[in-house]
């Protein structure tokens, strides 16, 4: 049905040295990430839970010989078209690339319509997940992407890998003050990258586009359990200036920190186009 932003976790492996962090609570802070990114790797796949996407994408009727990757937009035709998923979901990985976590789904409603029954789905998802060959789960994305409505990120729920120990020399981290997340005070710390080849691409409308990272890293104060990743990137697209955001917050359920939600924007000079918001729910053990 539509396409969607794929944001992939490819960080190169040059290590190039940066500045030390200097204060004690970044290095403590940086300490905890990098732990709880590589917890994550080993138990979130182990983990299934129900995801609720809520889609807003501005549309418009496209102009004559107007190009499918083009952003412009006739305001004056404008609207945004909205839609509903339900599904359940897990994080795992492909047999041909055991190292990186996707994002897999077994959709159930749509816009409140039940295509499939809630018990069924999850059981015969249950078992293409914990497959042995790639096929089932390689069918979970592409009829998720044909599903979804243009705009729809996928694979944001894992940005902690981000900041595995090996890669913590990639960004550069500032302490920036302090900020809520829920009812917990936390540790905002902004960050740069600064070193590697790549470590976003951007999937959109069949282009590839590398982006470096930047954003913002909130910790919990007093043990530094990260709470929130922010990133923002912008970037030039014949004369127009494209924003996208993404938040994704977390929390720990059953002793493993998980996606708790997720949102998702982009901005076309200034105006807002495409806003995604997901809620996950009822996490429990994956019982293969």
């Amino acid at each position: 049905m539509g396409r969607s932003f794929h944001l992939l976790l490819a960080v190169s492996i040059l290590h190039l040295p940066t500045p030390a962090q200097d204060d004690p609570k970044v290095k403590e802070a940086l300490y905890r990430l990098s732990r709880e990114a590589s917890q994550f790797w080993q138990t979130a796949p182990g983990f299934i839970g129900r995801e609720t996407i809520t889609q807003r994408v501005l549309t418009s009727k496209r102009k004559r010989h107007q190009a499918e990757d083009e952003p412009r937009i006739d305001k004056r035709k404008a609207a945004f078209k909205t839609q509903q998923i339900v599904s359940w979901y897990s994080l795992g990985a492909l047999r041909a690339s055991p190292e990186a976590l996707r994002e897999f789904r077994r959709i159930y409603e749509i816009d409140g319509k039940r295509i499939e029954r809630e018990a069924n789905a999850k059981s015969t998802f249950i078992a293409e997940v914990a497959a042995s060959e790639d096929e089932p789960r390689q069918k979970l994305l592409a009829e998720f992407e044909r599903e979804v409505l243009p705009g729809a990120a996928t694979d944001f729920g894992q940005l902690l890998l981000l900041f595995s120990k090996n890669k913590l020399d990639k960004y550069s981290f500032q302490l920036t003050g302090e900020s809520r997340v829920g009812a917990d005070v936390a540790l905002v710390m902004d960050f740069k990258q600064v070193a590697g080849n790549q470590a976003l691409r951007i999937q959109d409308g069949g282009k590839k586009l590398t982006e470096k990272l930047q954003g913002q890293i909130l910790a919990r104060e007093g043990d530094y359990l990260p709470l929130r990743i922010a990133l923002n990137s912008t970037r030039e697209h014949k004369k127009n200036l494209i924003r996208d955001e993404a938040t994704v917050e977390y929390a720990v359920i059953s002793g493993a920190l998980l996606p708790a939600s997720l949102t998702y924007r982009r901005f076309l000079n200034g105006d807002l186009v495409v806003e995604s918001t997901y809620r996950y729910m009822s996490w429990e053990p994956l019982k293969k």
